[in-house]
């Protein structure tokens, strides 16, 4: 899991990448931007690993 800020039109916003693991021989990962506080980020990540661990990975 990385969460990074970055700037965009003099704003900052954040973004998260979430590893899930290897799919058909790939490495899958789940990537979510355009969030405008840490706070607002916490949610989508929560589901993001709530599905991870429902979700059967080879």
């Amino acid at each position: 899991m990385e969460i990074k800020s970055y700037q965009k039109k003099g704003q900052t916003f954040y973004k998260f990448t979430f590893y899930i693991g290897m799919v058909d021989g790939k490495r899958k990962y789940i990537k979510r931007a355009n969030f405008k506080t840490k706070k607002k980020l916490e949610p989508p990540l929560c589901y993001c690993k709530k599905k991870s661990k429902n979700q059967k990975v080879k």
